[in-house]
């Protein structure tokens, strides 16, 4: 049986991942710097990957009978990520610090989540969000080798 806490953080960790697709599309879009060719191909990867896990994660509420949540409001609602209002004022180096802490504070919602799937025994849960672990820690590491002394 699904507990009450692991559908909660299922739910934040589809949020958190929402608004760090949204992050990551500003970073693509908005990114000026030495290396913006890059980091444009570099965001959009990510993105689609970013997408995908999305979709995965709504899905798999779904299959767990609960419904996923929507809607920016209630994302904004959910989230742990630290919502400011405009990031196109930071310099480059700036705006991908701001997507690595965003990616950051997902992947400990990450850990939180199969840790809860884990102890329900829920291994297609816990397989699911260590693939996502994967990914954004690896988002994480090209993105900070990518502005290791830039800007």
């Amino acid at each position: 049986m699904t507990s009450k806490a692991l559908i909660e953080h299922m739910n934040i960790s589809l949020a958190d991942s929402y608004v760090v697709l949204l992050r990551t599309q500003d970073v693509h879009w908005n990114y000026l710097g030495n290396n913006f060719y890059g980091m444009h191909k570099m965001t959009m990867e990510q993105y689609e990957d970013i997408v995908e896990g999305v979709d995965e994660i709504a899905e798999r509420i779904r299959a767990k009978g609960h419904p996923a949540p929507s809607g920016l409001a209630k994302y904004l609602e959910l989230t742990r990520i630290k919502i400011s209002e405009d990031s196109t004022s930071l310099n480059g180096h700036g705006m991908c610090q701001h997507l690595i802490d965003a990616n950051q504070v997902l992947c400990k919602t990450f850990y939180e989540t199969v840790k809860l799937a884990e102890q329900d025994g829920d291994t297609a849960t816990a397989d699911l969000i260590t693939e996502r672990i994967t990914q954004h820690e690896k988002f994480v590491w090209m993105l900070t080798a990518t502005i290791s002394g830039a800007d």
